[in-house]
């Protein structure tokens, strides 16, 4: 069955109106008809099946047939905070850690970044919904907009039941030293650019109680290193299986 995503499902009197964007890649891209079944999921974790009573070239009508209970993704949401990096290695970036199940992701710049804003969010969303879609998340994570390094580890700062990690090659502990007490919620992963962090940002962040962590004598890419921070944190702290 075919999913889409919808910003929000409302409905009157058991049915949904779809137009625009929705519409057009339900009857166009994906073919549906009236009689077809797709299932609808929503940013506040709602999850239908309907069928489709009216495919018009403007507006799709659905009835909805059945909900489903919100499946639960893993206790400790995993925030992942990205330096900006160039081209299509941000979208690779956005779409992969979607499917590993972050929750957030937040760009930011720092002094050896690149460039320090993009007309890229709208993109980047897209990207997410769709990585959501195709991996059969029940939620979409949020893209906020690119902040400053130092205001990122602000905000941070401020935040109550949370651990934060940032990846440094060039030192710092080891990930599987770390415990994790019961009342965490929240973890958030910082990773650099191309160009990785300045001794002097490594201070910074530490000073304000993020942890430097270590992955060992390779020197990643900016966009691995960002997959391998999130694989290896869903796996010690999160609900990655391994059997």
């Amino acid at each position: 069955m075919h999913r889409l995503y919808v910003e929000e499902i409302t409905e009157t009197d058991g049915l949904i109106r779809l137009s625009g964007q929705n519409a057009h890649y339900l009857t166009n891209v994906l073919r549906q008809r009236e009689g077809d079944n797709v299932l609808l999921f929503d940013s506040s974790g709602q999850v239908f099946d309907a069928t489709i009573t009216d495919a018009g070239a403007k507006e799709v009508v659905l009835k909805l047939t059945l909900q489903y209970r919100p499946k639960e993704e893993q206790s400790v949401a995993i925030v992942l905070c990205q330096g900006l990096i160039k081209g299509t290695k941000m979208d690779y970036v956005v779409e992969k850690a979607t499917e590993c199940g972050v929750s957030e992701i937040i760009p930011f710049y720092s002094t050896r970044c690149q460039f320090t804003e993009t007309r890229k969010l709208a993109r980047w969303n897209k990207i997410a919904i769709e990585a959501s879609r195709q991996s059969q998340r029940v939620t979409v994570p949020v893209i906020k907009a690119p902040v400053s390094f130092s205001d990122l580890l602000s905000m941070i700062k401020n935040q109550t039941d949370s651990r934060s990690y940032i990846f440094y090659e060039k030192g710092g502990t080891s990930l599987k030293s770390q415990v994790l007490p019961d009342d965490i919620k929240t973890i958030y992963t910082i990773v650099g650019s191309e160009g990785g962090f300045s001794p002097q940002e490594i201070s910074e962040a530490e000073a304000t109680g993020v942890t430097a962590l270590y992955l060992g004598s390779r020197v990643l890419r900016s966009e691995t290193a960002s997959l391998a921070s999130v694989l290896l944190l869903q796996f010690m702290f999160g609900d990655m299986v391994y059997s």
